[in-house]
């Protein structure tokens, strides 16, 4: 199957600037302004996807494993694992706490027996360096939280920037249930941090509306077509910059100024401070 092709081609490409031409591709494709820091799982299927000549309304561009899964659950191709029988092509889906959210995806290369064989981006090898590495987990490890199936042989063809529309509600205050968690962790994929409660109460109503200011919409509250699509295909520039995982982490844990400084002093603090303002 050519994206495994294409993926087994970049095996041992590795941080420090190796992982550079994934973050850099994807932001050319989608005009997103992502740093070199940044988690780049994500990045690396989209790349891949791409490379084979996969269409977007197969698999889509997504630099969030969250908002990736939303996307395939819509289309109908996402199973859980619990009696799935995955195959080359697939793609496969990590929740390391197991709390609900997707931490991390891959591309399946093979199934072996009870064994699952993948190929990842940012993943730690040979000198616990992250890179493109070979992977291989038992059919039922927990911390797998889901394969997406893409319907490889019904491509239609589109073009760069085209955007899939889909059927979601509309919330509003006091709304609850699936889709309102569904809301809050698209929310807080793009920086604003929501409690991922099922609840439409005022603080996902003020988070709502200062992402609709952010990405140029009417800041009404309300999530309805437009709000859906942006919160689906959009990249809000103050996420990529960093500045709102700052404000996020700050309002969340309440940390000063001097902690936030001194734990971007490390070499993974820009990527802890981005975790720790997603973590749903």
């Amino acid at each position: 199957m050519k994206i495994v092709d294409v993926a087994i081609s970049q095996i041992g490409t590795a941080e420090p600037i190796g992982d550079d031409k994934y973050i850099k591709y994807y932001n050319n494709l989608t005009g997103s302004s992502f740093g070199t820091t940044v988690s780049w799982c994500a990045m690396f299927v989209t790349y891949c996807a791409r490379h084979a000549g996969v269409p977007t309304t197969v698999i889509p561009n997504f630099a969030s494993c969250t908002t990736g899964r939303t996307w395939f659950k819509i289309n109908g191709v996402w199973h859980s694992p619990k009696g799935f029988n995955p195959q080359a092509g697939d793609i496969i889906m990590f929740d390391w706490d197991r709390s609900g959210n997707c931490d991390h995806v891959g591309i399946v290369e093979k199934v072996v027996g009870g064994n699952v064989y993948t190929i990842e981006g940012n993943t730690k090898g040979g000198r616990f360096v992250d890179g493109v590495r070979r992977k291989v987990y038992y059919k039922g490890y927990k911390c797998i939280a889901g394969y997406a199936r893409p319907k490889y042989g019904n491509s239609v063809p589109t073009v760069k920037g085209d955007v899939c529309q889909v059927e979601l509600p509309v919330l509003k205050k006091s709304s609850t249930g699936e889709a309102v968690k569904t809301l809050q962790r698209l929310l807080t994929t793009k920086g604003f941090y929501c409690d991922t409660d099922g609840s439409f109460g005022a603080n996902t109503e003020s988070r709502l509306k200062a992402f609709q200011r952010a990405v140029g919409l009417t800041a009404d509250g309300s999530c309805g077509t437009a709000t859906w699509t942006a919160l689906l295909t959009k990249t809000d520039p103050k996420v990529a910059s960093g500045t709102s995982n700052e404000a996020a982490v700050k309002s969340r844990f309440g940390l000063a100024d001097e902690t936030i400084k001194y734990l971007k002093q490390y070499k993974y603090g820009e990527d802890l401070l981005r975790k720790l303002a997603t973590k749903g």
